[in-house]
């Protein structure tokens, strides 16, 4: 009959779970790679600004120096010379604060997203509560496109697999294999939290008491924790140069004597080694740190502890166990001033306070300090008759 129209009597939901696996996976590995690109991409600008990178300060200093050994007795080369070491000090320093900077960031960009995380995963607990409710397969379709809007939504942060009931509700595990941590199981849903270390962000899974690793492969999350390991290694890696061209640079310049005759003094120190009295001290200590070589200082943690019976401190360091008496103990490449009097078991510990290019320092204060000449010179004598040349072979 005309005018009756069309009657629509179901709505059947159109859903392939491999599909939205693949996608989910998709979605996963995309996020991680555009994340982790984007950071990359941050950290070449940082490395390598334009005219101003680490190697051109390293270039200019040693262009300065090149100008002094040329004119020795040049005050005007040897203050160029002298901007140049402070500058290039400056410039270690810079590069191990911004990539402390990233190193910070990254872990706030974890918390944030673990935030997410922890609040869809509470969310898919209560659809899962709905879906199961529902009874087999009665789920509302509106029901079930919220689970796989979470589940997509999710799949941007990290990367799981997904096992669906009979009633539809959503079995969550970390990782592409099946296997790994269940993080989420009807209405029981997991919470992720994160430490970190100098290489590593790890994430932990809590569940009901019990605590596990979490491990995946992609994500955001992972593309955070690669890039906060790479800036380990890198930090790691211009700290390393810091300190063997300071050493190298040194052991020249205290080879030489400086304008005034004297001994040349160590250019660059990279030492940071500083000491904490024990929490639980029953006196007060307080302490002075007197740097002699520092190319010869060991950027190591060593306990010290106090023996009353023996008078006498008891050392602890990647060699072993010595013993010193007295209030001014000697390292290697320094020496620590105790101030007050320790009382039995009192300690402190003395470790490095931060890298090695984070600590690094020009330590010339004046242009006649550069010891551009050798401490041992040889010249013809007067009464010579014949022509011999003599060299001078050695360090």
């Amino acid at each position: 009959n005309a005018g009756l129209g069309v009657r629509v009597t179901s709505v059947k939901r159109s859903f392939d779970a491999y599909l939205s696996d693949k996608t989910r996976s998709s979605q996963s590995d995309y996020e991680m790679l555009n994340d982790l690109v984007s950071k990359l991409s941050d950290l070449e600008d940082m490395l390598l600004p334009s005219g101003s990178d680490l190697g051109v300060f390293i270039g200019r200093f040693f262009d300065s120096l090149q100008d002094v050994a040329s004119n020795p007795d040049s005050i005007a080369a040897r203050t160029v010379a002298l901007e140049a070491g402070k500058a290039l000090a400056s410039s270690f320093n810079s590069y191990d604060t911004q990539l402390k900077n990233f190193k910070s960031s990254a872990i706030k960009q974890t918390d944030i997203k673990l935030t997410e995380v922890n609040l869809n995963l509470d969310q898919l607990s209560k659809v899962n509560s709905l879906i199961s409710t529902s009874g087999t397969k009665d789920a509302s379709n509106d029901v079930l496109d919220a689970r796989d809007q979470l589940l997509k939504k999710l799949s941007k942060t990290l990367n799981f697999t997904v096992n669906l009931d009979e009633t539809g509700a959503a079995e969550i595990r970390l990782g592409d294999s099946g296997n790994g941590v269940n993080i989420l199981q009807r209405n029981n849903a997991a919470t992720l939290t994160s430490a970190s270390d100098e290489n590593n962000i790890s994430i932990t899974v809590n569940k009901q008491g019990i605590k596990s690793t979490a491990a995946f492969s992609s994500g955001v999350l992972s593309a955070i924790s690669q890039f906060y390991g790479l800036i380990g290694s890198v930090q790691s890696e211009i700290s390393n140069l810091a300190e063997k061209f300071s050493n190298e640079i040194n052991t020249i310049q205290t080879a030489g004597i400086d304008l005034h005759g004297n001994v040349g003094k160590a250019m660059f120190s990279v030492n940071s080694m500083t000491p904490k009295a024990n929490f639980d001290n029953k006196s007060s200590l307080s302490f002075n740190v007197i740097e002699g070589d520092p190319s010869n200082i060991k950027q190591e943690k060593i306990h010290v502890n106090y023996n009353k019976t023996n008078n006498e401190w008891k050392i602890r360091d990647s060699v072993g166990v010595s013993f010193i008496r007295g209030k001014l103990l000697n390292f290697n490449g320094y020496q620590i001033e105790i101030m007050g009097e320790p009382k039995d078991n009192d300690g402190f510990i003395i470790s490095p306070s931060m890298t090695k290019s984070g600590a690094m320092q020009f330590n010339l204060n004046n242009a006649e300090d550069f010891a551009a000449s050798s401490k041992n010179l040889i010249s013809k004598s007067s009464a010579n008759v014949g022509n011999v040349e003599l060299n001078l072979i050695g360090t």
